[in-house]
């Protein structure tokens, strides 16, 4: 569909997403371009700056929550900088971020807003005043720094670059319509193009004809 489109889109094998999109806003940035990063991401926050943004998606698509810096602050109770020093000690399920089992959110947001990082915490641990919280740290030291690198987005990717001119995008191309007509996204067809596509497209024809004789064949 998005090449039928006409828009743009990057993949590099062996990485994941979130680092792709890292490394596009790393690109745009020295271009000196304002970003807005559409997604639910919570790793993706740790992107945003004065130029960054994230805009989050709410009832669907209709409405959605922009977050500059302060929103990044308000929300998690650390800057956009330490959100993966947080994640670190209150894991990410959905991530498959274990974190340190037994430290929630509201702990993680006091050690590092007072450590200013876990490597510090770890180095200091001895001045961690709750003898609980010092134990859960000292027994999960290993999973809470494998979390914070798994958290860490990688902007800088060997061999890939982009050509932020070939981003600009104007209109859909036609072969959309052919796309949305092969296979039968007549809604989406209206809701891009405001009308009901006229007529089926020769590769339509095609299936519907291979489909008829496969239905034939069962007799």
């Amino acid at each position: 569909m998005l090449k039928a489109a006409g828009i743009i889109y990057v993949e590099k094998p062996g990485y994941e997403a979130d680092d792709l999109i890292a490394a596009v806003t790393k690109t745009a940035q020295k271009h000196k371009l304002p970003v807005i990063i559409l997604t639910g991401d919570k790793d993706i926050f740790q992107l945003v700056s004065d130029d960054v943004f994230v805009l989050t998606p709410a009832i669907g698509f209709s409405k959605g929550v922009l977050y500059d810096r302060e929103g990044v602050i308000e929300k998690f109770g650390v800057p956009p900088e330490k959100i993966a020093d947080l994640k670190s000690l209150m894991g990410d399920p959905s991530d498959n971020y274990k974190g340190v089992k037994g430290i929630g959110p509201k702990t993680a947001q006091e050690l590092i807003n007072e450590f200013g990082s876990i490597e510090n915490l770890y180095a200091h641990v001895e001045d961690v005043k709750n003898p609980r919280t010092k134990s859960l740290l000292e027994a999960e030291k290993e999973h809470a720094l494998l979390s914070k690198q798994l958290a860490q987005l990688m902007s800088d990717i060997p061999d890939f670059s982009i050509n932020i001119d070939s981003l600009i995008f104007e209109n859909y191309k036609e072969t959309l319509k052919e796309f949305f007509i092969d296979y039968e996204f007549n809604s989406l067809y209206n809701r891009f193009f405001n009308s009901r596509p006229a007529s089926k497209s020769p590769l339509h024809e095609e299936k519907t004809i291979k489909k008829e004789k496969n239905q034939l064949g069962l007799f």
